[in-house]
């Protein structure tokens, strides 16, 4: 499989937050160079930045936030941010990188007239998968007292609460927002249905019955049936923070292991407001 490298070209500064390489060259998975006649170390060598010894399981958008992370002249660590990212991660960060290539944009017209699905592709977080099916009527629901309200996760490009109610129903919503060169992206999960925690309180399973999923591209709207089916979550307490604060992680379709990327694709602190 061949792969872009992220560098960072004369038009580095309309990259903003997500900072993508805008001169494109390709390697091969073995760490070559491809045809550019350039010496960047390949994806086998790593990097000093977030990606050293990651395997690959970032999205597009881990992957764009573990170049972040590389020092300005680190075109190794890039590299290796590159190969830590799924299949469909690489292919995301790819088509972006590409399309910015190919294009030779350097503002957001360009962005938003050439490369907007390949944008949107990339930033916007999927919608979850790998639930089990439902058969027949969902459980009745169970919420212990001390779980009861809403539960609040922030980051600087969304929100994501989920609501758990003393009759054992509950609700999820998710917003994401991100924006590159001036064309802002927004998504927006919501879902409904029952919760059963387990007794030790230390997870819960979600059955999800209605779902929406609503998202805005440069301007393009759309909205769909989002998954249903019933998905599991582990809880880990915080006890340095103290109660109301823990961390809920996806159980199904979390393909990594390690803490911090757990955290970026898999879950996150949640606060009981």
């Amino acid at each position: 499989m061949s792969m872009s490298v992220f560098m960072r070209g004369a038009a580095a500064s309309m990259c903003g937050l997500l900072l993508f390489a805008c001169t494109i060259k390709n390697t091969d998975t073995n760490g070559g160079t491809g045809g550019t006649g350039q010496g960047d170390a390949g994806p086998g060598t790593g990097g000093d930045g977030g990606a050293a010894g990651a395997s690959k399981s970032r999205n597009c958008q881990a992957v764009v936030q573990c170049a972040i992370a590389c020092a300005d002249a680190d075109s190794a660590c890039r590299n290796a941010c590159l190969a830590s990212g799924t299949d469909d991660g690489q292919a995301k960060a790819i088509a972006l990188s590409n399309c910015l290539g190919a294009n030779s944009c350097a503002d957001s017209a360009c962005v938003q007239s050439k490369c907007a699905t390949e944008l949107n592709a990339c930033l916007v977080t999927p919608a979850p998968t790998g639930g089990q099916p439902i058969t027949g009527a969902p459980p009745p629901g169970s919420v212990p007292s001390d779980f009861v309200g809403t539960w609040k996760r922030t980051t600087y490009t969304g929100a994501d609460d989920f609501t758990f109610n003393a009759d054992g129903t509950a609700s999820r919503k998710q917003i994401e927002v991100s924006s590159f060169a001036g064309c802002s992206n927004t998504v927006a999960f919501e879902y409904a249905g029952t919760v059963v925690f387990t007794p030790a309180h230390d997870g819960f399973t979600f059955y999800i019955t209605t779902a929406t999923n609503t998202s805005s591209a440069c301007g393009q709207s759309s909205s769909s049936a989002g998954t249903t089916g019933a998905f599991d979550f582990t809880i880990e307490p915080i006890p340095a923070l103290g109660p109301g604060k823990d961390w809920f992680f996806n159980v199904q379709g979390c393909p990594v292991t390690a803490e911090v990327d757990k955290r970026i694709q898999c879950g996150g602190e949640y606060d009981l407001k």
